[in-house]
């Protein structure tokens, strides 16, 4: 069976539908892709020697997915920098960041520090990160705060 390869509008289509936000199931299913058409191209597409309309469709996808995200991630930094700092990019899900309560590996207990002091070179990019948030100094506080139980040992300069 001869697989079909999606057009050049049908890939500009679901990239505008993934920049706007939407999902990549829901933004195939809205430019007129069956779900199991869409898995299969992607699922093709991710193989270097996959015919060019296939790979393209797939890295154009893949990358309009990363630019949502990224999209998301910058406004809730300009937003809500507490919850940026609470529960974003410092979570890990695998093999990328994440957001989310906690670092969890595959069928693995999950992984805990019993102090930051223990996270090998994270004083250095703390005090970086407080660097950065000089102009944002609600969230500068709620960070040094929340580091104070932990982080007894480290010195962050707060004048």
């Amino acid at each position: 069976m001869k697989m079909e390869m999606p057009a050049g509008e049908t890939t500009r289509l679901v990239v505008a539908y993934l920049h706007s936000g939407g999902f990549p199931q829901v933004a195939a299913r809205s430019a007129g892709i069956p779900l199991k058409v869409f898995r299969a191209w992607m699922k093709e597409g991710q193989r270097e020697k996959a015919p060019a309309l296939l790979r393209e469709f797939y890295l154009a996808v893949t990358q309009a997915q990363a630019q949502a995200r990224l999209r998301a991630e910058i406004t809730a930094f300009n937003d809500k920098p507490l919850e940026w700092l609470k529960h974003g990019p410092g979570k890990s899900r695998g093999k990328e960041c994440g957001w989310g309560p906690s670092a969890k590996g595959k069928g693995k207990k999950e992984v805990e520090a019993s102090s930051l002091l223990e996270i090998p070179g994270l004083a250095r990019e703390l005090k970086k990160l407080l660097e950065m948030l000089e102009p944002y100094p609600a969230a500068r506080k709620a960070l040094s705060e929340a580091l104070e139980k932990d982080a007894a040992g480290l010195e962050f300069d707060e004048s």
